[in-house]
């Protein structure tokens, strides 16, 4: 290796930040996540306003959620067809429009509650369709051998943007309404969508693998790829038994939104802010996780953080389903935060660097449905659980599951199969050209 190959090699050593492509693109999706959680808190706020129902509240949220389990897996199929960088400009500026049409129409007084669920549907969709292409898009950015520091860091983002995004909504609500709060998160997708038209990649000098995007437009045209991607990621052990432990965790035991709510008022006595002070825990201890992953210097995520993340979830949810006392119930949030980001995180990377480049997109759809499409499914059942046996049953039976999956899959010996890879050309275009992406 020549000097300059072995500049190039320690440069992905010292992890993802070394690429000014995706230094760009992390920066402009920080504003970004903020904003989306703005939009989220409040969107429920403005559905208590108009309707003062819990179930309508839930309602919109379940809207919002159901298109992941209908459409991932076409998703994933589109982007592994698809220019990711342009499917993405697409989707993220649909998103934007949503926003600033919902934060029109509540600006003049005009939003009614129906305009809130039609809006969720459509940005729900459009959300779908985004998730697969923006988490096998990181791979374009940045070679296999910096993808799990790029996640990581693309991971830390978006903690940070879960406990800056509610507060900084509830300032803006509290000031001037929740009109405002959408109308900055449209303006928020602006700093992504121009560095995405901006950044030029080797993949924009490749045709996508798998046929043109308009063989995509039958049912039997998009059948066939989505069942490939199926088949794939069954024959390949590694992709199979991450993404099992995965949505088995994800549907028993990640139920923290519909649970802590209930465990805060019941179980420990407390109010909103008790509530709140909770969720923070729990934010705290996936910030510090996801921190810890980005900081990885290996090219494979290690397997003991997964593994990890597994135990620590299941004895932090036990250890909720006994707990009766304020701080230690913290300490407990912050543990199995730190468990449930180290296990979906560290899975991301691994499936991604065991999945051939022509099946990424629809590997990642998989990934999206098991850990976000299953959420409404595992909500409802942990509710149902703490309605009839109580909360405490619930965290147990959440914590009993991630043990026993963790026993049966044995997260340790799973490993991701990685190789060595020229360096993508990315970079930020200049006087309408690419630059080629050397760590700078």
């Amino acid at each position: 290796m020549g000097l300059r190959g072995a500049g190039r090699w320690g440069a992905v050593r010292a992890g993802a930040l070394s690429f000014p492509a995706f230094r760009s693109y992390l920066a402009a999706q920080g504003i970004s996540l903020i904003g989306t959680w703005m939009q989220g808190a409040a969107q429920a706020w403005l559905v208590l306003q108009l309707t003062g129902s819990a179930v309508k509240l839930g309602t919109v949220s379940a809207v919002q959620s159901l298109p992941v389990l209908f459409f991932s897996l076409p998703a994933g199929t589109i982007a592994d067809h698809a220019n990711r960088r342009k499917m993405l400009i697409l989707t993220q500026s649909a998103l934007a429009a949503c926003a600033a049409v919902l934060g029109v129409l509540t600006v003049l007084g005009w939003v009614r509650y129906w305009h809130v669920v039609v809006i969720a549907g459509i940005y729900g969709v459009f959300n779908t369709l985004d998730m697969p292409g923006r988490n096998a898009f990181l791979g374009d950015m940045v070679p296999r051998e910096a993808l799990a520091s790029a996640i990581g860091l693309h991971s830390t983002i978006f903690n940070l943007a879960r406990i800056v995004g509610p507060g900084v909504a509830g300032l803006v609500v509290a000031a001037v309404g929740s009109g405002p709060a959408f109308l900055l998160n449209a303006l928020s997708f602006v700093p992504v969508i121009g560095v995405l038209a901006g950044i030029r990649i080797a993949a924009d000098r490749t045709r996508p693998p798998g046929g043109a995007l308009g063989d995509l437009l039958t049912p039997s045209g998009m059948w066939r790829p989505v069942m490939d991607g199926l088949r794939y990621a069954r024959a390949t052990r590694p992709i199979r038994q991450g993404l099992l432990l995965l949505g088995i965790v994800s549907l028993f035991s990640m139920n923290f939104q519909v649970l802590t709510p209930v465990y805060a008022s019941r179980a420990l006595g407390q109010g909103a802010s008790g509530y709140g002070l909770l969720m923070s825990s729990l934010g705290v201890g996936a910030l510090v996780a996801a921190a810890g992953l980005a900081s990885e210097r290996s090219a494979e995520p290690p397997a003991w953080r997964r593994s990890a993340g597994v135990v620590l979830l299941g004895l932090g949810l036990a250890g909720l389903a006994v707990c009766r006392w304020y701080l230690p119930a913290l300490a407990l949030m912050a543990l199995t935060g730190w468990g449930m980001v180290s296990l979906s995180v560290g899975t991301n990377a691994m499936v991604q660097l065991n999945s051939e480049e022509r099946m990424r997109g629809r590997v990642m759809s998989l990934y999206t449905l098991v850990l976000v499409g299953v959420a409404p499914i595992g909500s409802m059942l942990a509710g149902a659980v703490a309605d009839h046996a109580g909360v405490g049953t619930a965290w147990a039976m959440g914590g009993g599951v991630a043990l026993a999956a963790f026993a049966w899959l044995r997260p340790w010996e799973i490993r991701a199969v990685t190789r060595r890879t020229e360096l993508p050309a990315a970079g930020v275009a200049a006087g309408g050209r690419g630059q080629e992406s050397l760590p700078g």
